[in-house]
């Protein structure tokens, strides 16, 4: 039973990839782009990236088709204030995305009676027409704790009416503003306390989301690293809160440093977080696997090997350096990755590493047969060519 469901579900993508290259073909006379002007053409997954092809096609969208969700999955799309192209993207696509999340929110330690800054990112004009795109999109934004240090996590989490005071300012902003949900980013930050009382908050927070009728996604660390590193999340962890989250953003990208360049999010390397967050055959399989949310990140890595350097690159920066220096994309089966390299004007020697179609279809056909979701970071920093196979 379990070969014949993962062949059902291996073949179940595959034929979404046709369908995705059939309504291509159907429809490519009525195409648009963000650019009117661009001559419109379209790629399909392939190992081989033909550069004109490449050039012609990255910025192509069918309009007839951005209200067609292909992916029989959820999918949450993370928006940032500093890509605005973002806002733009979930505008059109928006049908796509189950979950949008607008990375909006900081919640500041102790000493700032963990007030909430960002409240200024707020525009209530895109989130309106964002639901007017996908009245079932749910809204869930960010809030990191990034600014907290150790001292407010050891002061704070152990001392319920601190806690309480935190998690209140949360809620009051989701109800304010009719938000559906919160994404909390907590876990890979934390310090200075012992785990428990981080669990004991994560479960608080469920509670009063909960009660309140929002969604909990919690962001969390992949549980393995580069040559089998044991991450800071672990199964253990994931059986735990698995009752009071409804879907954890899991982390899986910046695989690779500059001091060992290479893949962004290997494939195998994917795969082994989701079987060890759960295991394959591990009781309720299929409804723990579900709400994980798997990291596909939309942004690359151009590394100076020789000067131990890795810059992050978009769309647009590597349309740019595609355009100038004519590189070849090359396919790695090991990694499922392509990558480029090409010598700058100061004769420095670059290799860079970005998603392509037939990266994110290969790391999409792995999700949907493990029963996973997926968690875009971000789309601000993709490539409209993308969207076609969600």
């Amino acid at each position: 039973m379990g070969n014949r469901l993962r062949s059902y579900t291996s073949l179940g993508f595959i034929l979404c990839i046709v369908k995705v290259i059939l309504i291509t073909l159907l429809h490519i006379t009525y195409s648009v782009s963000l650019e009117e002007y661009d001559e419109m053409a379209y790629a399909v997954p392939t190992e081989s990236i033909d550069i004109d092809l490449f050039m012609k096609s990255h910025s192509s969208y069918n309009k007839y088709t951005t209200s067609q969700k292909n992916l029989n999955a959820t999918v949450l799309a993370y928006v940032t204030p500093w890509n605005k192209l973002g806002y733009e993207v979930a505008k059109i696509f928006g049908a796509k995305f189950n979950l949008i999340a607008p990375v909006w929110f900081e919640v500041q330690g102790e000493k700032k009676a963990y007030t909430v800054t960002g409240i200024p990112e707020i525009n209530t004009e895109w989130l309106s027409e964002i639901r007017t795109v996908n009245p079932d999109v749910k809204i869930v934004p960010r809030f990191s704790f990034g600014p907290w240090e150790d001292r407010d996590y050891a002061s704070t989490l152990k001392d319920v009416p601190k806690t309480d005071k935190c998690i209140r300012n949360v809620i009051n902003i989701l109800k304010k503003y009719n938000f559906d949900g919160a994404v909390i980013e907590i876990w890979a930050q934390f310090s200075g306390v012992e785990l428990q009382s981080l669990i004991d908050f994560i479960v608080r927070l469920s509670d009063n989301l909960h009660s309140s009728g929002k969604l909990f996604v919690l962001v969390i660390p992949p549980p393995v690293y580069y040559e089998g590193i044991e991450g800071r999340f672990k199964e253990e962890n994931f059986k735990i809160l698995a009752d009071y989250v409804d879907y954890f953003s899991l982390m899986t990208y910046d695989y690779s440093s500059p001091h060992r360049p290479g893949p962004n999010s290997p494939l195998s390397w994917v795969e082994e977080c989701i079987n060890r967050l759960v295991p394959k055959n591990s009781l309720d399989q299929a409804k723990l696997r579900k709400q994980i949310l798997v990291g596909l990140n939309f942004y690359g890595i151009d590394y100076l090997p020789k000067k131990l350097i890795g810059e992050p690159i978009k769309g647009n920066d590597v349309i740019e350096i595609v355009e100038k220096y004519q590189p070849n994309f090359k396919w790695d089966k090991k990694w499922a990755e392509h990558s480029f390299s090409y010598k700058d004007k100061k004769s420095q020697d670059h290799l860079a590493f970005y998603p392509t179609l037939m990266s994110i279809a290969q790391r999409l056909q792995a999700i949907l047969s493990r029963g996973t979701g997926v968690s875009i970071w971000e789309i601000g920093q993709g490539l409209n060519s993308f969207y076609s196979l969600f």
